[in-house]
């Protein structure tokens, strides 16, 4: 309803300008599975998932029927390694979903330059409110996702959301939420 339009609205403003399209879900897992339907990963596919997280990013990556591929993190910033990608790296990987762990942001840009042609999935869940040099954590990939999970920065006793700059991923992602 338009409690949901506005909070959308309101984050979507939060994190830049332009604004990213901000879809709200039901948690911070059914966002990363919603971004990954979004994108057409499927079975057969690769997503690189750190080593160390909560295990949303990977049972998502599970539930669309792709492996899960696990890189090991930087142990100062407790992200992953993104000079350990380029050697995960096969045939049958899709994208790369990096976690902004505790807050701290994912260097996104070395991410992407390691991965080039792969999709970022920016997982902010515990990161709203965070940025690395002056970019909000969410918006620093092609697609972010947040959790409003009563432990985060910012809760709604429960919820998600995807953030994307592209509207018909957007639009998709919008029929997603609504069983498709």
């Amino acid at each position: 309803g338009e409690r949901v339009r506005e909070f959308e609205r309101e984050v979507a403003l939060r994190l830049g300008d332009p604004a990213p399209e901000a879809v709200a879900v039901s948690n911070g897992t059914v966002a990363l599975e919603l971004a990954l339907a979004a994108v057409g990963i499927g079975p057969g596919d690769e997503v690189i998932v750190p080593a160390v997280s909560w295990p949303s990013p990977g049972h998502a990556v599970i539930l669309r029927g792709a492996v899960p591929v696990l890189v090991d993190i930087d142990p100062h910033t407790w992200n992953l390694d993104p000079a350990q990608l380029s050697a995960l790296r096969t045939s049958r990987t899709r994208a790369v979903i990096a976690i902004d762990q505790f807050g701290v942001p994912a260097d996104i840009p070395a991410v992407r330059a390691a991965c080039p042609g792969l999709t970022v999935i920016e997982d902010s869940a515990s990161a709203l409110g965070s940025s690395l040099h002056g970019v909000p954590c969410g918006v620093l990939g092609e697609r972010g996702t947040f959790s409003f999970h009563p432990r985060k920065v910012i809760t709604t006793g429960e919820g998600g959301m995807v953030v994307t700059r592209d509207g018909a991923l957007a639009r998709r992602l919008r029929t997603l939420r609504n069983h498709g």
